[in-house]
């Protein structure tokens, strides 16, 4: 048994409904993009903080318990992102928070356009786009390379200027599985616009690779719990101290950088603790003892990289003595298939001649869960920038096998 063979049961041991869920019975699960599987460790901090009737902010000790749960939370999530300073926020999903942020900019913004890629997820683009209407706004759209999947720094630094109110940009693609250049667009923008806003969407890219926001720089790194081996049902942002202190929602009379509206999820903060104690073990599985919460989370994190990258060959060049995608006769695969450190295990590809929504269905009767992308309200302008209607979509993480890919790429072969 190989070394990784031996993590992975270790890994795989750590996750709930790995192999099975209650409802399908035995399956291979490669629709990660869609949702990641879950800590076990997560379901009894669930548990015991949800079935508390105590709210923060009392004299009482399962109220102080839900506020220690809560600045626990808060400070895990900010070792995960790699926070040195700022606010950390939270709403119920991604699409939630993009609109609410972006609304918050723009009230306070000066310019008269924002900028967004044909790669950004739908709740990018749409609030983007519906937030400049709004202000009688120019929506600039930054252009995919359709070989790459990625968007050039150049595509978006041509679409930036002065009058440039703010920026969003997707760290890694929920369709093609490309890696976008954040620090270096980033970097291109603050020269052109020293005081444009930036906004990173890292849904997709914080379970496959290392979150590090004070390296970026951006004003803004969002992401969700769900995706993230946690809770459904709650989206995390990291703000800079500029974005935090804008003018925002907030009751009369909270501090000017509390974002808070209502009673908050309390298990949903907490259940990122068990996610950083996670990546801390996988740091130590070589057994040498790490010192320190992030360095365990950067480490553990090049633990999953390393893990995925395997995934990724075996993905397109076969495993097992099975072809891969890139030589399988009528597959087509988009995005970058040769620099690896451009991408994640997320991959779109089509059959030549076989309906994408009949191929899901030829995988669930060989219960492999994987999912489509069509040109509906999420995808539509992704997959036009591809120069394609719809794809398959198989997605990855890092506790899937070798031999799962090899079973993928099996029953594909017979479609």
């Amino acid at each position: 048994m190989t070394t990784n063979a031996k993590l992975l049961r270790q890994v795989r041991a750590r996750f709930a409904n790995v192999s099975s869920d209650p409802f399908t019975g035995q399956r291979i699960y490669l629709e990660n993009a869609g949702g990641s599987l879950k800590l076990k460790s997560i379901f009894p901090v669930i548990e015991t903080l949800t079935a508390l009737p105590d709210n923060g902010g009392r004299n009482n000790p399962a109220s102080q318990a839900l506020d220690a749960a809560m600045a626990d939370g808060r400070a895990a999530i900010a070792t995960f992102v790699g926070a040195k300073s700022g606010q950390i926020i939270a709403e119920q999903s991604t699409t939630s928070m993009l609109f609410r942020l972006l609304r918050t900019i723009a009230r306070s913004g000066k310019g008269n356009n924002i900028v967004t890629t044909n790669l950004d997820h739908a709740s990018t683009f749409d609030a983007a786009h519906t937030i400049a209407k709004q202000y009688g706004w120019e929506c600039r759209v930054a252009a995919l390379d359709p070989q790459t999947g990625v968007v050039p720094v150049e595509a978006v630094a041509e679409k930036i200027d002065r009058q440039t109110v703010l920026l969003s940009v997707i760290h890694s693609s929920n369709i093609v599985g490309s890696v976008n250049p954040v620090r270096e667009i980033v970097q291109a923008a603050r020269r052109i616009n020293p005081n444009v806003f930036i906004i990173i969407d890292g849904a997709q890219h914080a379970s496959h690779g290392l979150v590090d926001v004070a390296a970026y720089g951006a004003d803004a790194y969002v992401f969700v719990a769900y995706k993230t081996f946690a809770k459904l049902g709650i989206s995390f942002a990291h703000l800079s101290d500029r974005l935090a202190a804008l003018p925002h929602d907030q009751l009369r009379g909270k501090p000017p950088t509390v974002w808070d509206l209502g009673t908050r999820e309390v298990s949903a903060y907490a259940c990122m603790r068990p996610v950083v104690d996670y990546l801390q073990w996988l740091a130590q599985t070589d057994g040498q003892k790490v010192a320190g919460a992030r360095a365990g989370v950067v480490k553990g994190m090049g633990v999953v990289e390393r893990l995925e990258l395997e995934l990724m060959r075996a993905f397109l060049h076969g495993t097992g003595g099975l072809p891969g995608l890139l030589k399988m006769k009528g597959i087509t695969v988009y995005g970058q298939t040769s620099k690896l450190d451009q991408r994640e295990a997320i991959f779109a590809f089509n059959l030549r001649d076989h309906p994408t929504a009949a191929l899901v269905e030829h995988f669930r009767k060989h219960n492999i869960i994987l999912h489509n992308r069509v040109s509906d309200a999420y995808s539509k302008h992704t997959l036009a920038g591809l120069g394609i209607e719809e794809c398959m979509r198989v997605s990855a993480c890092h506790y899937n096998t070798p031999a799962e890919i090899g079973r993928f790429l099996e029953v594909l072969s017979r479609a």
